[in-house]
């Protein structure tokens, strides 16, 4: 997780590691696009545009609004996006737009000392993912024992329409996209 820190950082304030997962999921969808869609009609049916629920905690419970056509937007617009639902949750005041069906979820336990956790798909959604919290692990790397930020991703997914290999290759490009540099 040292790029997705370091990109966070470089671009200050506004901005957090959730909007760079969002970014890495929205890239990593156009190519693993099985992840993407809804069950109906005894089938998978899988979508063009990501719509990407967003899991926030309220004062009142869980709520998942929705980032509508993620993969059309930058950054700087994830951002902006991401933080006026957030606040619109948080203020009990969600938009029928807020509202648009899902199409993938992101379910993000933020700081604290989660390794890891499992969400529950929302059907019809064919998967959701969950983010552990960043924490500092040992790690081989170059034949030496270093201390790294690193953080666990689950995906769960409606096995109708994904199996392992699907699900494994969208973790691995969704990895490859947060450990990008800037």
């Amino acid at each position: 997780m040292s790029a997705l820190i370091s990109k966070t950082e470089q671009k200050g304030t506004g901005y957090t590691y959730t909007d760079f997962i969002i970014l890495a999921i929205s890239e990593s969808v156009t190519s693993q696009t099985t992840v993407n869609g809804i069950w109906e009609n005894e089938t998978a049916t899988i979508t063009d545009f990501t719509h990407l629920g967003l899991v926030v905690q309220t004062k009142t419970g869980l709520v998942i609004p929705t980032l509508t056509d993620i993969q059309n937007h930058s950054i700087d617009e994830i951002a902006l996006n991401r933080s006026k639902l957030v606040k619109q949750a948080h203020d009990g005041k969600l938009t029928a737009t807020a509202m648009t069906p899902a199409t993938l979820t992101l379910s993000n336990i933020g700081q604290g000392h989660i390794d890891h956790f499992t969400a529950i798909i929302s059907p019809p959604q064919l998967a959701i993912l969950s983010a552990g919290s960043i924490q500092n692990k040992p790690m081989v790397v170059a034949n030496e024992i270093v201390i790294k930020p690193t953080a666990t991703f689950i995906l769960g997914a409606d096995h109708r329409a994904i199996d392992g290999i699907l699900a494994a290759g969208f973790l691995e490009s969704v990895k490859i996209n947060l450990e990008k540099e800037v």
